[in-house]
């Protein structure tokens, strides 16, 4: 007995493309087309009445846009796989599709055996992003992990700015004194304890105590204290 075929519906306001997508899908005896719909409204009845088991849908549609659609298909009917198809090599389109917990990305333009098998992994258990989203995704991610380490890199040059004295008070702020009892600690007058807190303030580039002492509790000044000695 032959396996049952993938049942797919999709979802795109452009009448000819679906048509075209429709026609290329049913020539495969693993695949039935199940069911149409033109924007993300439709979709979700189609979807309801005719419980597939992958869903194609377009990214940018009206009334709502396929990551809205995504989203509320993937909280309703999270056994249903997704695939976002779309004519926009962006950024933004590929992330909210990924947040929504697309199974598939693709572009209009990808070869149609592209599809086909994107089809068939997705609903074998595997996510498929075609190799412009694939590019663009790494991309994000290098830059995302650059940019992370240049904000570490300029903090922990920012901490070794400050002097032995000035660290001593970030702890004592760490600790949740105040400027009295760190005067107090420290044997100095209240007004030079205000210097200190305005000249860290200014060099770590921060606005208040508050901002102080979540920074100095995320990277403690005794481990600034060891980098300077």
């Amino acid at each position: 007995m032959s396996a049952r075929p993938i049942r797919v519906v999709i979802v795109d306001d452009q009448k000819l493309f679906r048509h075209g997508l429709r026609i290329m899908l049913e020539l495969e005896g693993d695949i039935e087309v199940v069911g149409e719909a033109a924007n993300g409204v439709e979709g979700l009845d189609v979807i309801a009445e005719q419980d597939p088991a992958l869903v194609l849908i377009d990214a940018r549609m009206p009334q709502m846009d396929g990551i809205e659609l995504l989203s509320i298909v993937k909280r309703q009917r999270p056994q249903v796989e997704a695939i976002v198809l779309t004519t926009f090599d962006n950024d933004e389109y590929l992330l909210g599709a990924m947040r929504a917990g697309a199974d598939g990305y693709l572009m209009k333009d990808a070869h149609p055996q592209e599809v086909l098998d994107a089809v068939r992994r997705v609903v074998d258990g595997q996510r498929v992003y075609g190799s412009a989203p694939t590019d663009k995704l790494i991309d994000y991610v290098l830059s995302s992990e650059g940019a992370m380490q240049n904000a570490r890199k300029e903090e922990t040059e920012a901490w070794k700015l400050l002097s032995g004295r000035e660290l001593e008070v970030v702890q004592l702020i760490s600790l949740g004194h105040s400027n009295r009892e760190i005067s107090q600690i420290l044997f100095t007058t209240v007004g030079t304890v205000k210097n200190h807190v305005s000249s860290v303030l200014r060099k770590l580039r921060l606005r208040d105590r508050t901002q102080l002492a979540i920074r100095a509790s995320r990277y403690p000044p005794e481990d600034i204290s060891a980098q300077q000695n």
